[in-house]
């Protein structure tokens, strides 16, 4: 096979690589300098070709490179072409190359927070090298769910390939161990949690006093790290490039290696400690937790959690023979699953499927326009991204404000919720989730009113799950007494939820950016924050709207053009200018608009006291922009067919930003054209297009789904069995949530008669069986369970729809 392998980074890893294809022909393309320290292992059976790398600004020698290599790839007439990763022109380059097999190993599907060398190249351009590829290659099942979620690439074609062994265990083989030496190696940048391995240095040095820490590596500026030492004395620190040798030394002189990552992809910091068997604490973010065999090769942290981080390096340090023999387990581990041969076999196989491939999808001409993905193989097994059969989700979050009395709340709740018999006629039946008022203002509806029954009913609609958020602790909170005691009575009532809401100008909403409130100021009187997410809270909305329709998804020419409405031009070409508006300032780094860059449905968020929460974002179509239209009059128009049509189209996810208790003053308390949108939606919910839940239920989905960890196998019946061991919670840590979190997880699968899925240890015994949907592929899906509306109905109003 003639193999020509492209990259403009990841050196030592590519010449390793290239040179386990010991009967191929392989032509090597590498940049010259940062070859050099690696130039000695190339195989004499590698056409090495270097390559002097321009700076990225330099425009002319970087095209003038790009059409280099394309002009020596060609006279090569390579069987496949392995382009690793990305960059800004040669990605631009590729269509010159469009006719032999392309394969990419993506190392980091998307741009990490604050590494601004990697986001000098636009993720549009990344992007569009990715979907020219036939075959992709990832380190990790975690990255391949990435990669079908948020690139929209096929799951079929791509392939989960260790990360290959790096370094040399033989190398600065006269350097011995240095006791108590933990090790933080690598690019210093945010995403790499430095800043936590400092904070544990105090919490280690309690009780290991002669412990020490290396840090080495060059990236953001160093002093703000400084200044968080407490005893800078216990640190040494090599911020610059550090050499091949200089490697060694350390990672030989090192007890344990520490990694905590906030965020992550994979890492080659594991397999240089795994060669020089060195043990590693790891954070349970992206793809780490697969590289690590916890208790055996390492041990696994939740991340940003200085204490466990403390903990778990206090463990080795202090038993040396557990210490020892993880780094025998690593050695092991590196030789058997990791060795360049290994990898080689692996990836070859990869390029045989692009070969085979080549030719049956269609190729782009252009950045803007990406190839569309080919019709995934009816046998692939991936995981769907809605529950069957769905092709888009929505949830209705409607906010309390305006629903004054707790008869208007209950009328609109049994048409939503029920299928009885209710004042506006027969109910649909949607699971629609409601925010609440603990502290209203003028004593309206809400749960410490001066009528007990309001409480009763907010209860047993939480308990129900058709309130499922808190809306600030209302206007009528200004002390941190007031939400302790609010937090005190859910508890005690056995109410627990996940998601908080700000509301309008409420002294206790979370972060000054987008509305006043202080309740994540520590020195604020209405500081709550702590408590209220010690409680529970795990999803916060923090004013953060739309007039997209779908996030979660690459963003497209369709989306903005959905935004426009011939039959109010004016107003809705306003709505258009300030949605490019907000995106373009989030990409010039304005945290405020952050959630819009990349159309993202739900981020990280770190709130004023230092927490984190996944903040997420609601949406509002209506035609005059986001500050109108969201009541039950406005609804109408929002849940008009072309938005359920384009929603379908994006693929995406919808959260509707709404106050269903804002309306007509007398009964009905809906008009009677929201009533008739509603119906409608339950029909396009009933024929399978959209999933509906409430808000609580699709942002636990949606997150569970996105950081899944999941295996498959064959049994000895010829049964597909998937296998799902945790999630990778970036916050929260891995960990196995329990089966009623996970329910509507669906996987396709050859034969959905010959499957099984495992949760932990427990096979399920029921699970749901799907035939082919519109993608001609067979699924299985862990069950879901419905809602049930707790009261019963009472016709107390009449008029209907």
């Amino acid at each position: 096979m003639k193999i020509a392998f492209v990259s403009f980074e990841f050196e030592e890893y590519c010449i390793k690589l290239a040179s386990a294809f010991k009967d191929d022909q392989v032509m090597l393309f590498l940049p010259k300098e940062q070859s050099a320290p690696f130039v000695d292992q190339i195989s004499p059976a590698v056409d090495f070709r270097p390559y002097d790398k321009p700076r990225v600004r330099h425009i002319l020698r970087q095209g003038k490179l790009a059409l280099s290599i394309a002009r020596q790839i060609r006279a090569f007439q390579p069987d496949v072409v392995h382009f690793q990763h990305g960059h800004m022109w040669f990605n631009l380059a590729l269509p010159l190359i469009g006719r032999y097999p392309l394969v990419i190993t993506i190392h980091d599907p998307r741009h990490h927070s604050g590494d601004p060398e990697a986001s000098r190249v636009p993720q549009r351009i990344m992007d569009f090298g990715y979907h020219r590829a036939n075959e992709v290659i990832v380190h990790g099942e975690q990255l391949k769910q990435v990669c079908v979620d948020d690139l929209q690439l096929p799951g079929n074609r791509v392939h989960v390939v260790p990360h290959i062994t790096l370094g040399d265990e033989t190398a600065q083989s006269h350097v011995h161990e240095q006791d108590n030496t933990i090790l933080f190696f690598g690019r210093i940048w945010e995403y790499k949690g430095l800043e936590y391995l400092i904070k544990a240095e105090p919490l280690i040095t309690a009780e290991v006093p002669d412990a020490k820490f290396v840090i080495a590596g060059r990236g953001e500026d160093f002093d703000r790290y400084t200044q968080m030492m407490v005893h800078p004395e216990k640190f040494t620190v090599y911020n610059e490039y550090v050499s091949d040798e200089r490697r060694a030394e350390l990672f030989q002189q090192s007890s344990v290696v520490a990694l905590p990552y906030t965020d992550a992809s994979q890492s080659g910091v594991i397999p240089v400690a795994y060669t020089f068997g060195k043990p590693v604490v790891a954070t349970t973010v992206g793809g780490l937790p697969e590289a690590v065999d916890e208790g055996e090769t390492g041990l696994l942290v939740a991340p940003r959690d200085e204490r466990a981080l403390a903990d778990a390096i206090l463990k080795l340090l202090k038993d040396p023979e557990l210490r020892h023999r993880m780094g025998e387990n690593a050695r092991r581990k590196n030789a058997a699953e990791w060795s360049p041969e290994v990898v080689a076999a692996q990836t070859r196989a990869v390029y045989s499927a692009a070969i085979a491939h080549k030719g049956s999808k269609p190729q782009a001409d252009a950045p803007g326009q990406p190839a569309a993905p080919a019709k995934p193989a009816g046998d692939a097994i991936a995981l769907r991204r809605y529950p069957y059969p769905y092709k888009a989700a929505m949830t209705i979050c409607s906010d309390i404000d305006g629903t004054t009395t707790v008869e208007r709340f209950l009328a609109i709740q049994e048409f939503l919720n029920s299928t009885g018999e209710t004042s506006m006629g027969p109910g649909v039946g949607l699971e629609i989730g409601n925010t609440f008022f603990p502290y209203p203002l003028d004593d309206d509806f809400g749960y410490f009113s001066s009528r007990p029954h309001d409480r009763e009913v907010i209860e047993t609609m939480i308990k129900a799950g058709y309130i499922d958020c808190i809306h600030s602790w209302g206007d009528g909170a200004t002390t941190r007494e007031q939400a302790l005691a609010g937090l005190k009575a859910l508890e005690s009532s056995g109410c627990r939820l996940k998601v908080w809401v700000d509301h309008s100008q409420a002294p206790s909403d979370f972060g000054k950016d987008t509305t006043p409130g202080t309740g994540d100021v520590p020195e604020s009187p209405i500081y709550h924050a702590d408590a209220t997410l010690a409680y529970g809270i795990r999803f916060v909305w923090k004013g953060r709207g739309s007039n997209i329709v779908g996030h979660g998804v690459p963003f497209s020419l369709r989306a903005f053009a959905n935004i426009i409405d011939r039959h109010h031009l004016k107003d809705t070409t306003k709505s258009l200018v300030k949605e490019v508006a907000k995106i373009t300032l989030a990409y010039l780094g304005k945290e405020r608009f952050a959630i819009h860059a990349g159309n993202k449905f739900m981020r990280i968020h770190t709130l004023t006291d230092g927490q984190k929460v996944y903040e997420f974002q609601r949406c509002n179509t209506y035609w005059q922009g986001q500050s109108y239209g969201h009541n039950s009059w406005g609804l109408a128009y929002v849940l008009r067919p072309q938005t359920l049509k384009a929603l379908i189209r994006s693929k995406g996810v919808m959260v509707i930003y709404t106050h269903i208790g804002v309306g007509p003053e007398e009964p009905p308390y809906l008009p009677p054209e929201t009533q008739a949108a509603l119906r409608n939606l339950a029909e396009v919910h009933r024929a399978g297009e959209i999933y509906i839940t409430t808000t609580a239920r699709l942002l636990t989905y949606y997150l569970n789904h996105k950081y899944l960890l999941w295996s498959q196998e064959t049994n000895d019946k010829g049964e597909t069995v998937i296998r799902v061991y945790g999630v990778a919670d970036p916050l929260a840590g891995q960990h196995l949530p329990p089966v009623e979190d996970l329910q509507g997880i669906t996987f396709y699968v050859p034969d959905s008669t010959q499957a099984q899925i495992i949760v932990g240890d427990r096979p399920l015994e029921a699970i749901e069986r799907h035939p082919a949907d519109e993608t001609g592929r067979q699924s299985v899906s862990i069950p879901r369970t419905f809602l049930t509306y707790p009261l019963p109905v009472q016709q107390t109003a009449t008029g209907a729809g």
